[in-house]
């Protein structure tokens, strides 16, 4: 449960971000310096040296990562002003099925018939949604959100690969690097596109890095005793079932038909799951 809570802070403290934040490329910079830091902080000691001459799977992953968190991230800052922000939130959580399946596929995890049932709606929730007539995505909306859909997914698996093949003992030096890799990026973006830094900035840096942080951690850590059709079907899906109702019953959002059809089929798809 205190998975999927930090899930909803951080979409909201991105959507907070989008609404309040001038320079989105200042604020990645000071949520990876924050997520950095408490890592730091976790750590107690940094063996980067040590990470980098004996686990090379776990250095590339690590810098793989956040090279894909980076990207990530500004996928879902740029697809929120083509899209709308439920919309790419929706496309964003349901990624989870690339981890599934590959999950599937490469360690050879099955659930049972219920949840390939509830996966299958998972999966016909977004079809729907992607191809219903009250939702039109053209050009670079449609791109977008197809790309956000991957990225995120792909970003799930990374954490089911270190499960299975990477060194337990150095995760709080993985989870570093990681973030340390995202901080170089953010650099990068931040000097080529935008260098103004306002005081909101920082705060949505701030609100960002602290849940952003504990979301890796948790996933990692739940990981080691359930499976990932488990996991990121039930997280993801609740995610975008509380994100919904919050949005429909205390910021007052009105939903099209198809936002109604494929919320109902994820709520469905959650029970299944987990039965």
């Amino acid at each position: 449960m205190f998975l999927i809570f930090m899930q909803i802070c951080v979409l909201y403290s991105m959507r907070f971000s989008n609404i309040y934040g001038k320079n989105k490329y200042f604020v990645f910079f000071i949520s990876y310096m924050v997520s950095t830091f408490i890592s730091y902080l976790i750590i107690g000691k940094i063996e980067i040296t040590k990470v980098f001459t004996n686990y090379y799977f776990e250095s590339v992953l690590a810098i793989y990562n956040g090279i894909l968190m980076v990207a990530g991230l500004t996928l879902i800052t740029w697809s929120i002003e083509y899209n709308t922000t439920s919309t790419t939130t929706l496309f964003n959580r349901m990624g989870i099925i690339i981890p599934i399946f590959l999950s599937i596929i490469v360690f050879k995890e099955s659930p049972n018939l219920l949840g390939y049932i509830g996966i299958l709606l998972a999966l016909l929730g977004i079809i729907f949604l992607y191809t219903a007539p009250d939702k039109k995505f053209y050009g670079k909306a449609s791109i977008l959100l197809i790309l956000v859909f991957f990225i995120g997914g792909l970003i799930d698996f990374n954490s089911k690969l270190y499960d299975k093949l990477g060194c337990k003992n150095i995760i709080n030096n993985y989870i570093f690097l990681t973030f340390f890799t995202c901080i170089i990026l953010s650099i990068i973006l931040m000097l080529k596109f935008n260098r103004k830094v306002l005081m909101s900035d920082i705060i949505c840096g701030l609100l960002i890095g602290i849940p952003n942080i504990l979301v890796l951690y948790l996933t990692m850590e739940t990981l080691k005793y359930l499976p990932a059709f488990l996991v990121f079907p039930t997280v993801s899906a609740s995610v975008i079932l509380i994100c919904n109702l919050i949005d429909y019953l205390i910021l007052k959002k009105k939903f099209t038909n198809s936002e109604k059809v494929a919320t109902i089929l994820i709520a469905i798809s959650i029970i299944l799951i987990n039965l």
